[in-house]
Parts: structure tokens; sequence; C-alpha cells
């Protein structure tokens, strides 16, 4: 199951299969409830969910993306080096991003960390780390 695609976001797959299903119902899963409940009670001013690989940045979800979204989608690109990416079918549908652009209407950003076959080996964790901490660093204080 995918948790990423367990919000309430029509994505489409609606029975158990290798990937991107995310339950029967919207939220059903615990995981995925208590961030929707933090979000909710926290209401943050941007979103950022760190996934793997590829060195890019999603930020847009449709007609919903704020107007912020693409002006620090280009900051945390310039200061990654990562590459902006426009959404593309499901792979970039019903995730995080998405959810907390629609529910909570603020910009929020998908970061596919570190580049090779997933899943990235633990020993490319401090580099990938480094390549992106001070990418990290300004979305908390923007």
């Amino acid at each position: 199951w995918d948790l990423s695609k367990a919000l309430e976001i029509e994505a489409g797959i609606t029975a158990p299969a290798p990937r991107r299903f995310g339950g029967y119902a919207p939220q059903t899963e615990t995981e995925v409830n208590a961030l929707v409940q933090l979000c909710m009670r926290r209401m943050p001013r941007t979103a950022i969910a760190l996934h793997s690989q590829g060195e890019e940045i999603y930020y847009e979800y449709g007609e919903h993306t704020p107007e912020r979204g693409e002006h620090l989608a280009k900051i945390f690109a310039a200061a990654s080096g990562y590459t902006l990416v426009q959404n593309a079918g499901l792979a970039s549908h019903a995730g995080f991003k998405d959810w907390t652009i629609e529910a909570l209407g603020i910009p929020s950003f998908t970061f596919e960390l570190g580049k090779g076959r997933n899943p990235l080996p633990l020993s490319d964790f401090e580099s990938v780390y480094k390549s992106i901490e001070e990418t990290l660093v300004l979305a908390c204080v923007m």
C-alpha cells in the first residue's frame, strides 16, 4: 500500500496493487490519519514530502497551486541544484503534497532525493542529506 496516496484526493487506484494503492477509503491508515490531524492542528505555512529518487522538486497541483509555490520552488531548486518538474499523471497525484495544497491551501513540495535505483543504499544518506540540507533550512525560515 502506498501511504502517500492514501489522502482524500481522487487517484483512481481502487484495489490492492504493487504501487499506488492507498487503501479502500481516504485516511484509513493510522499513519496517514496522524499526519492529517497534525497538519490540521498546526496549520503549517508550507510542507515538504521527502521521497527518493531523482533530484527533482514537484510543487504544482493543477489549479490549486498557491501563487507562492512556484517562487519558493525556484529558490529551493537553486539552493539544491534539483530540477523543477511539472506534474505528470498518477505518479504525482494524490500524495501528501497534493493534499496539503488542496486541503490547506499552502505551498507544498515533493523533493525526490538522490539519484539511482530505489531503494537507494543507506550509504548514500550522508551525501543526499548534505545536498539538501541548505534547502531544508531555507524552507524552515521562508
